[in-house]
């Protein structure tokens, strides 16, 4: 229900956008704000009171798999779907998602919380520049905290840890989270130094990120790119797209499993390839010796003109 878009606007318009509540700002019974365009109607604002931080709402008598989700009777209806819930200050506390279709002033919305979680997985050098860094970031009021640190990743090693207070990043104060991913991103070498306070001791750390070309090619021995639906021109036939093994270096791992270049690499553990951030994140929790799984798909002449594809499994041992 959370997605991230991209707006282009014309020179010189500015949108002003909605400010957050703080996390575990809410209070049961206070009055909220629904807005939304309700049965294609055109802008509409409903009121009524938060009754719960923390409801389960029933399908069929199956508690949804979801985490908490807020309660209010503020009317929602279809249309309001994706549409803040406010409060009385203007500040978003949740995005309004469903109604109770068995009573009247039932309707549920997602926390705050979990779009700020969000938001910390779309802006991260994983996402947007291909660079493992390892490190969640999320806004708390005027402060960027370190949410989560993954383990053995380059952030971890440099000794980032949760509840640390960023306050800059080579010398810039990042004050919203998109510029905290932009100045890590623009990092010289990508080896930004973080100057980060933990309680009231403040201190200077450089996170060596890691491009996620050398995270497999160090873990795999090989090297993969994405090649859309026309294929690669060198193997003058049109392939699906997807990730295509391109380089094997010599007695590594992937070698060893007998993978060839021009493979198409279609899955990595439980889980399918589609981009290197798949691969990448799988790589990043394993540790040298561990078993990976891999599904390849590869090519074969058979006759004149004629190509057989065949999938297989393979295992590798990461280094």
């Amino acid at each position: 229900d959370v997605a991230l878009l991209k707006l282009r606007l014309p020179p010189g318009v500015k949108l002003k956008a909605v400010e957050f509540a703080q996390d575990d700002d809410l209070l049961l019974g206070e009055t909220v704000l629904a807005l939304g365009n309700p049965f294609g109607l055109g802008g509409t604002v409903t009121r009524g009171i938060l009754s719960s931080k923390n409801r389960r709402p029933a399908v069929d008598d199956v508690p949804l798999s979801y985490q908490d989700w807020l309660q209010t009777d503020a009317a929602i209806n279809p249309g309001n779907s994706g549409g803040p819930l406010i409060n009385l200050e203007g500040k978003l506390i949740g995005l309004n998602v469903a109604v109770y279709k068995e009573g009247q002033g039932i309707g549920f919305a997602i926390p705050v919380k979990q779009v700020t979680e969000a938001l910390s997985q779309f802006y991260t050098p994983e996402v947007s520049n291909a660079m493992w860094f390892g490190a969640r970031v999320k806004e708390s009021g005027d402060s960027l905290v370190i949410n989560s640190v993954q383990p053995r990743s380059p952030a971890a090693l440099a000794g980032l840890e949760e509840g640390q207070v960023v306050l800059e990043i080579d010398g810039t104060r990042p004050r919203r989270l998109i510029e905290f991913n932009e100045l890590l991103c623009a990092a010289r070498d990508a080896k930004p130094v973080l100057k980060v306070k933990s309680g009231t001791t403040t201190r200077g750390i450089q996170v060596s990120m890691i491009p996620f070309a050398d995270l497999i090619s160090s873990k795999l021995g090989m090297s993969i790119m994405f090649l859309g639906a026309e294929g690669d021109p060198r193997q003058g036939v049109q392939t699906p797209q997807g990730l295509y093994i391109t380089e094997v270096e010599p007695n590594g791992p992937a070698d060893a499993a007998n993978l060839r270049k021009g493979a198409l690499l279609a899955g990595v553990g439980d889980k399918q390839a589609r981009d290197l951030l798949t691969v990448a994140s799988a790589l990043s929790a394993t540790r040298a010796g561990d078993a990976l799984r891999l599904t390849v798909v590869e090519q074969e002449r058979v006759g004149a003109g004629f190509l057989r594809y065949q999938q297989r499994a393979v295992t590798l041992t990461v280094r």
